[in-house]
């Protein structure tokens, strides 16, 4: 990844200085502490150099450079930070109510000034000690916030005995870690399991549908947000180009993809007449329907859940409607095993409502009017898996079951489809039924759901 272009001619950056790196300190004097995050964990490594109430800097380091963050501490307290990671002095201030001109004016003294700590203290005449630490306190949260529960990456500590690191009194680095932990364990979400990464690139949903029920939603924000996406940037990179917090921006992507509305740019196949089947590890599509009560449903609400997505053929079909009869009676036992079921038909809303609605499932019914998310999945069409003999018993039991049968909304050899969806949107397995009636068993659901392995 590209290292931001004018991140290092920002005057306002506030790079610590990690001091008696030439000749001023023997390197026999100094103290290292390194690590894999695998082991330590971003809140352990902090909270162990703290702990011994070390003096120097602690650096963060990740594969993907732009995340690096540098830490000066002295006496288990942070006193300046520095990194991709870290926002902007000077954007930080105005964010916090410093008058343009004042930072304009600092940034012209600070590029003039010699060292660390001229720059430190040009900046506490002008803004104040109080907004000099305000500040700092916004920046590494934000740092932090970002690359919290990473495991990918290794810190390092390289002590120094400079007592002029940093600002005067510095941020307290409990006080700060709580503040972190209560804002992630605010998000709901294990990052780590949802997949949703620093890294991860979002954009426009390609179906996104009537969403004109969702619009009343959107914040100023939002749609800030959403122009943001459109240009294919990291999310890193968007939490940096909108100043927001990472716990933040979780938290509005996660809403805008529950409303169907952005979808990782990796489960885009772009909007064409037919598609190729899905394959495990393939994200899942994003797109909208609505649901047999007329609300709208979108597959982005599923992320962190376990999901079976069923495809069936019209909503009158007597196969259909007796895989809907076997999952109505085995749903406390699939609710039991955390396994959501959406259950997607080749039909109208009215088709849906008048025929295998009137089960009354206690799961999730959806309309695909058009067939045009059948056709996004990738279900196929087989004549063949319409006339196999052995189908008559179950097309009989089907039909006994008294469901309307009506007219064929879809297409008339359209085969069924079942795709088991982990947290992460990603497919952990997938059944293109090569007859209308097959399906995968319910028990293989339940352990899929209990152990998160699939086994037929």
């Amino acid at each position: 990844m590209n290292s931001h272009p004018s991140r290092a001619n920002d005057p306002l950056n506030g790079q610590p200085a990690v001091a008696g790196s030439g000749s001023e300190q023997p390197k026999a004097a100094r103290q290292f502490f390194n690590g894999a995050l695998e082991f330590f964990s971003v809140p352990e490594a902090l909270q162990m150099i703290a702990g011994a109430s070390k003096t120097g800097v602690l650096t963060y380091s990740f594969p993907d450079s732009s995340l690096n963050v540098r830490l000066a501490l002295r006496n288990a307290r942070i006193v300046g930070a520095s990194g991709q990671g870290v926002p902007r002095l000077s954007e930080t201030l105005l964010q916090l109510g410093v008058l343009p001109a004042t930072v304009g004016a600092l940034g012209l003294e600070i590029s003039r000034a010699a060292g660390s700590a001229a720059q430190v203290a040009l900046t506490r005449a002008a803004v104040g000690q109080a907004m000099l630490e305000r500040a700092l306190e916004t920046r590494v949260i934000a740092a932090l916030l970002l690359i919290w529960q990473r495991g990918d990456g290794a810190f390092e500590f390289v002590s120094s005995d400079d007592s002029a690191l940093g600002i005067d009194t510095g941020l307290a680095v409990e006080a700060l870690m709580l503040e972190v932990a209560r804002r992630i364990d605010h998000l709901e979400l294990d990052l780590a399991t949802t997949g949703i990464k620093a890294s991860s690139v979002y954009a426009i949903a390609e179906r996104i549908g009537d969403f004109s029920s969702r619009i009343h939603a959107l914040s100023a924000g939002d749609w800030v947000l959403l122009n943001e996406l459109s240009s294919e940037r990291t999310l890193a990179e968007v939490s940096r180009a909108t100043m927001r917090p990472w716990d933040e921006l979780i938290l509005s992507i996660v809403a805008l993809e529950r409303a169907g509305l952005i979808e990782p740019r990796a489960a885009q196949r772009g909007i064409r007449r037919s598609y190729k089947a899905l394959e495990i590890g393939q994200l899942a599509p994003a797109f909208s329907l609505p649901s047999l009560d007329g609300s709208s449903f979108s597959i982005g609400a599923q992320r962190g859940r376990h999901t079976l997505l069923a495809f069936h053929r019209h909503a009158g079909c007597p196969f259909c409607n007796l895989r809907i009869r076997e999952l109505i009676t085995a749903h406390p036992r699939l609710k039991r095993a955390n396994v959501d079921v959406i259950a997607v038909f080749s039909s109208n809303l009215e088709g849906l409502r008048e025929r295998v609605g009137t089960q009354q499932p206690p799961f999730t019914l959806l309309a695909d009017a058009d067939d045009a998310v059948h056709t996004l999945y990738g279900t196929g069409v087989r004549l063949l898996g319409m006339l196999q003999p052995q189908l008559l018993a179950l097309w009989l039991e089907g039909k006994r079951l008294g469901i309307k049968h009506g007219e064929i909304d879809g297409a008339f050899a359209r085969m069924p489809a079942d795709l088991l969806i982990g947290p992460d949107l990603l497919i952990e397995a997938v059944l293109y039924g090569s007859n209308a009636a097959q399906h995968i068993p319910i028990a293989a659901l339940e352990r899929w759901g209990e152990s998160g392995i699939y086994e037929q």
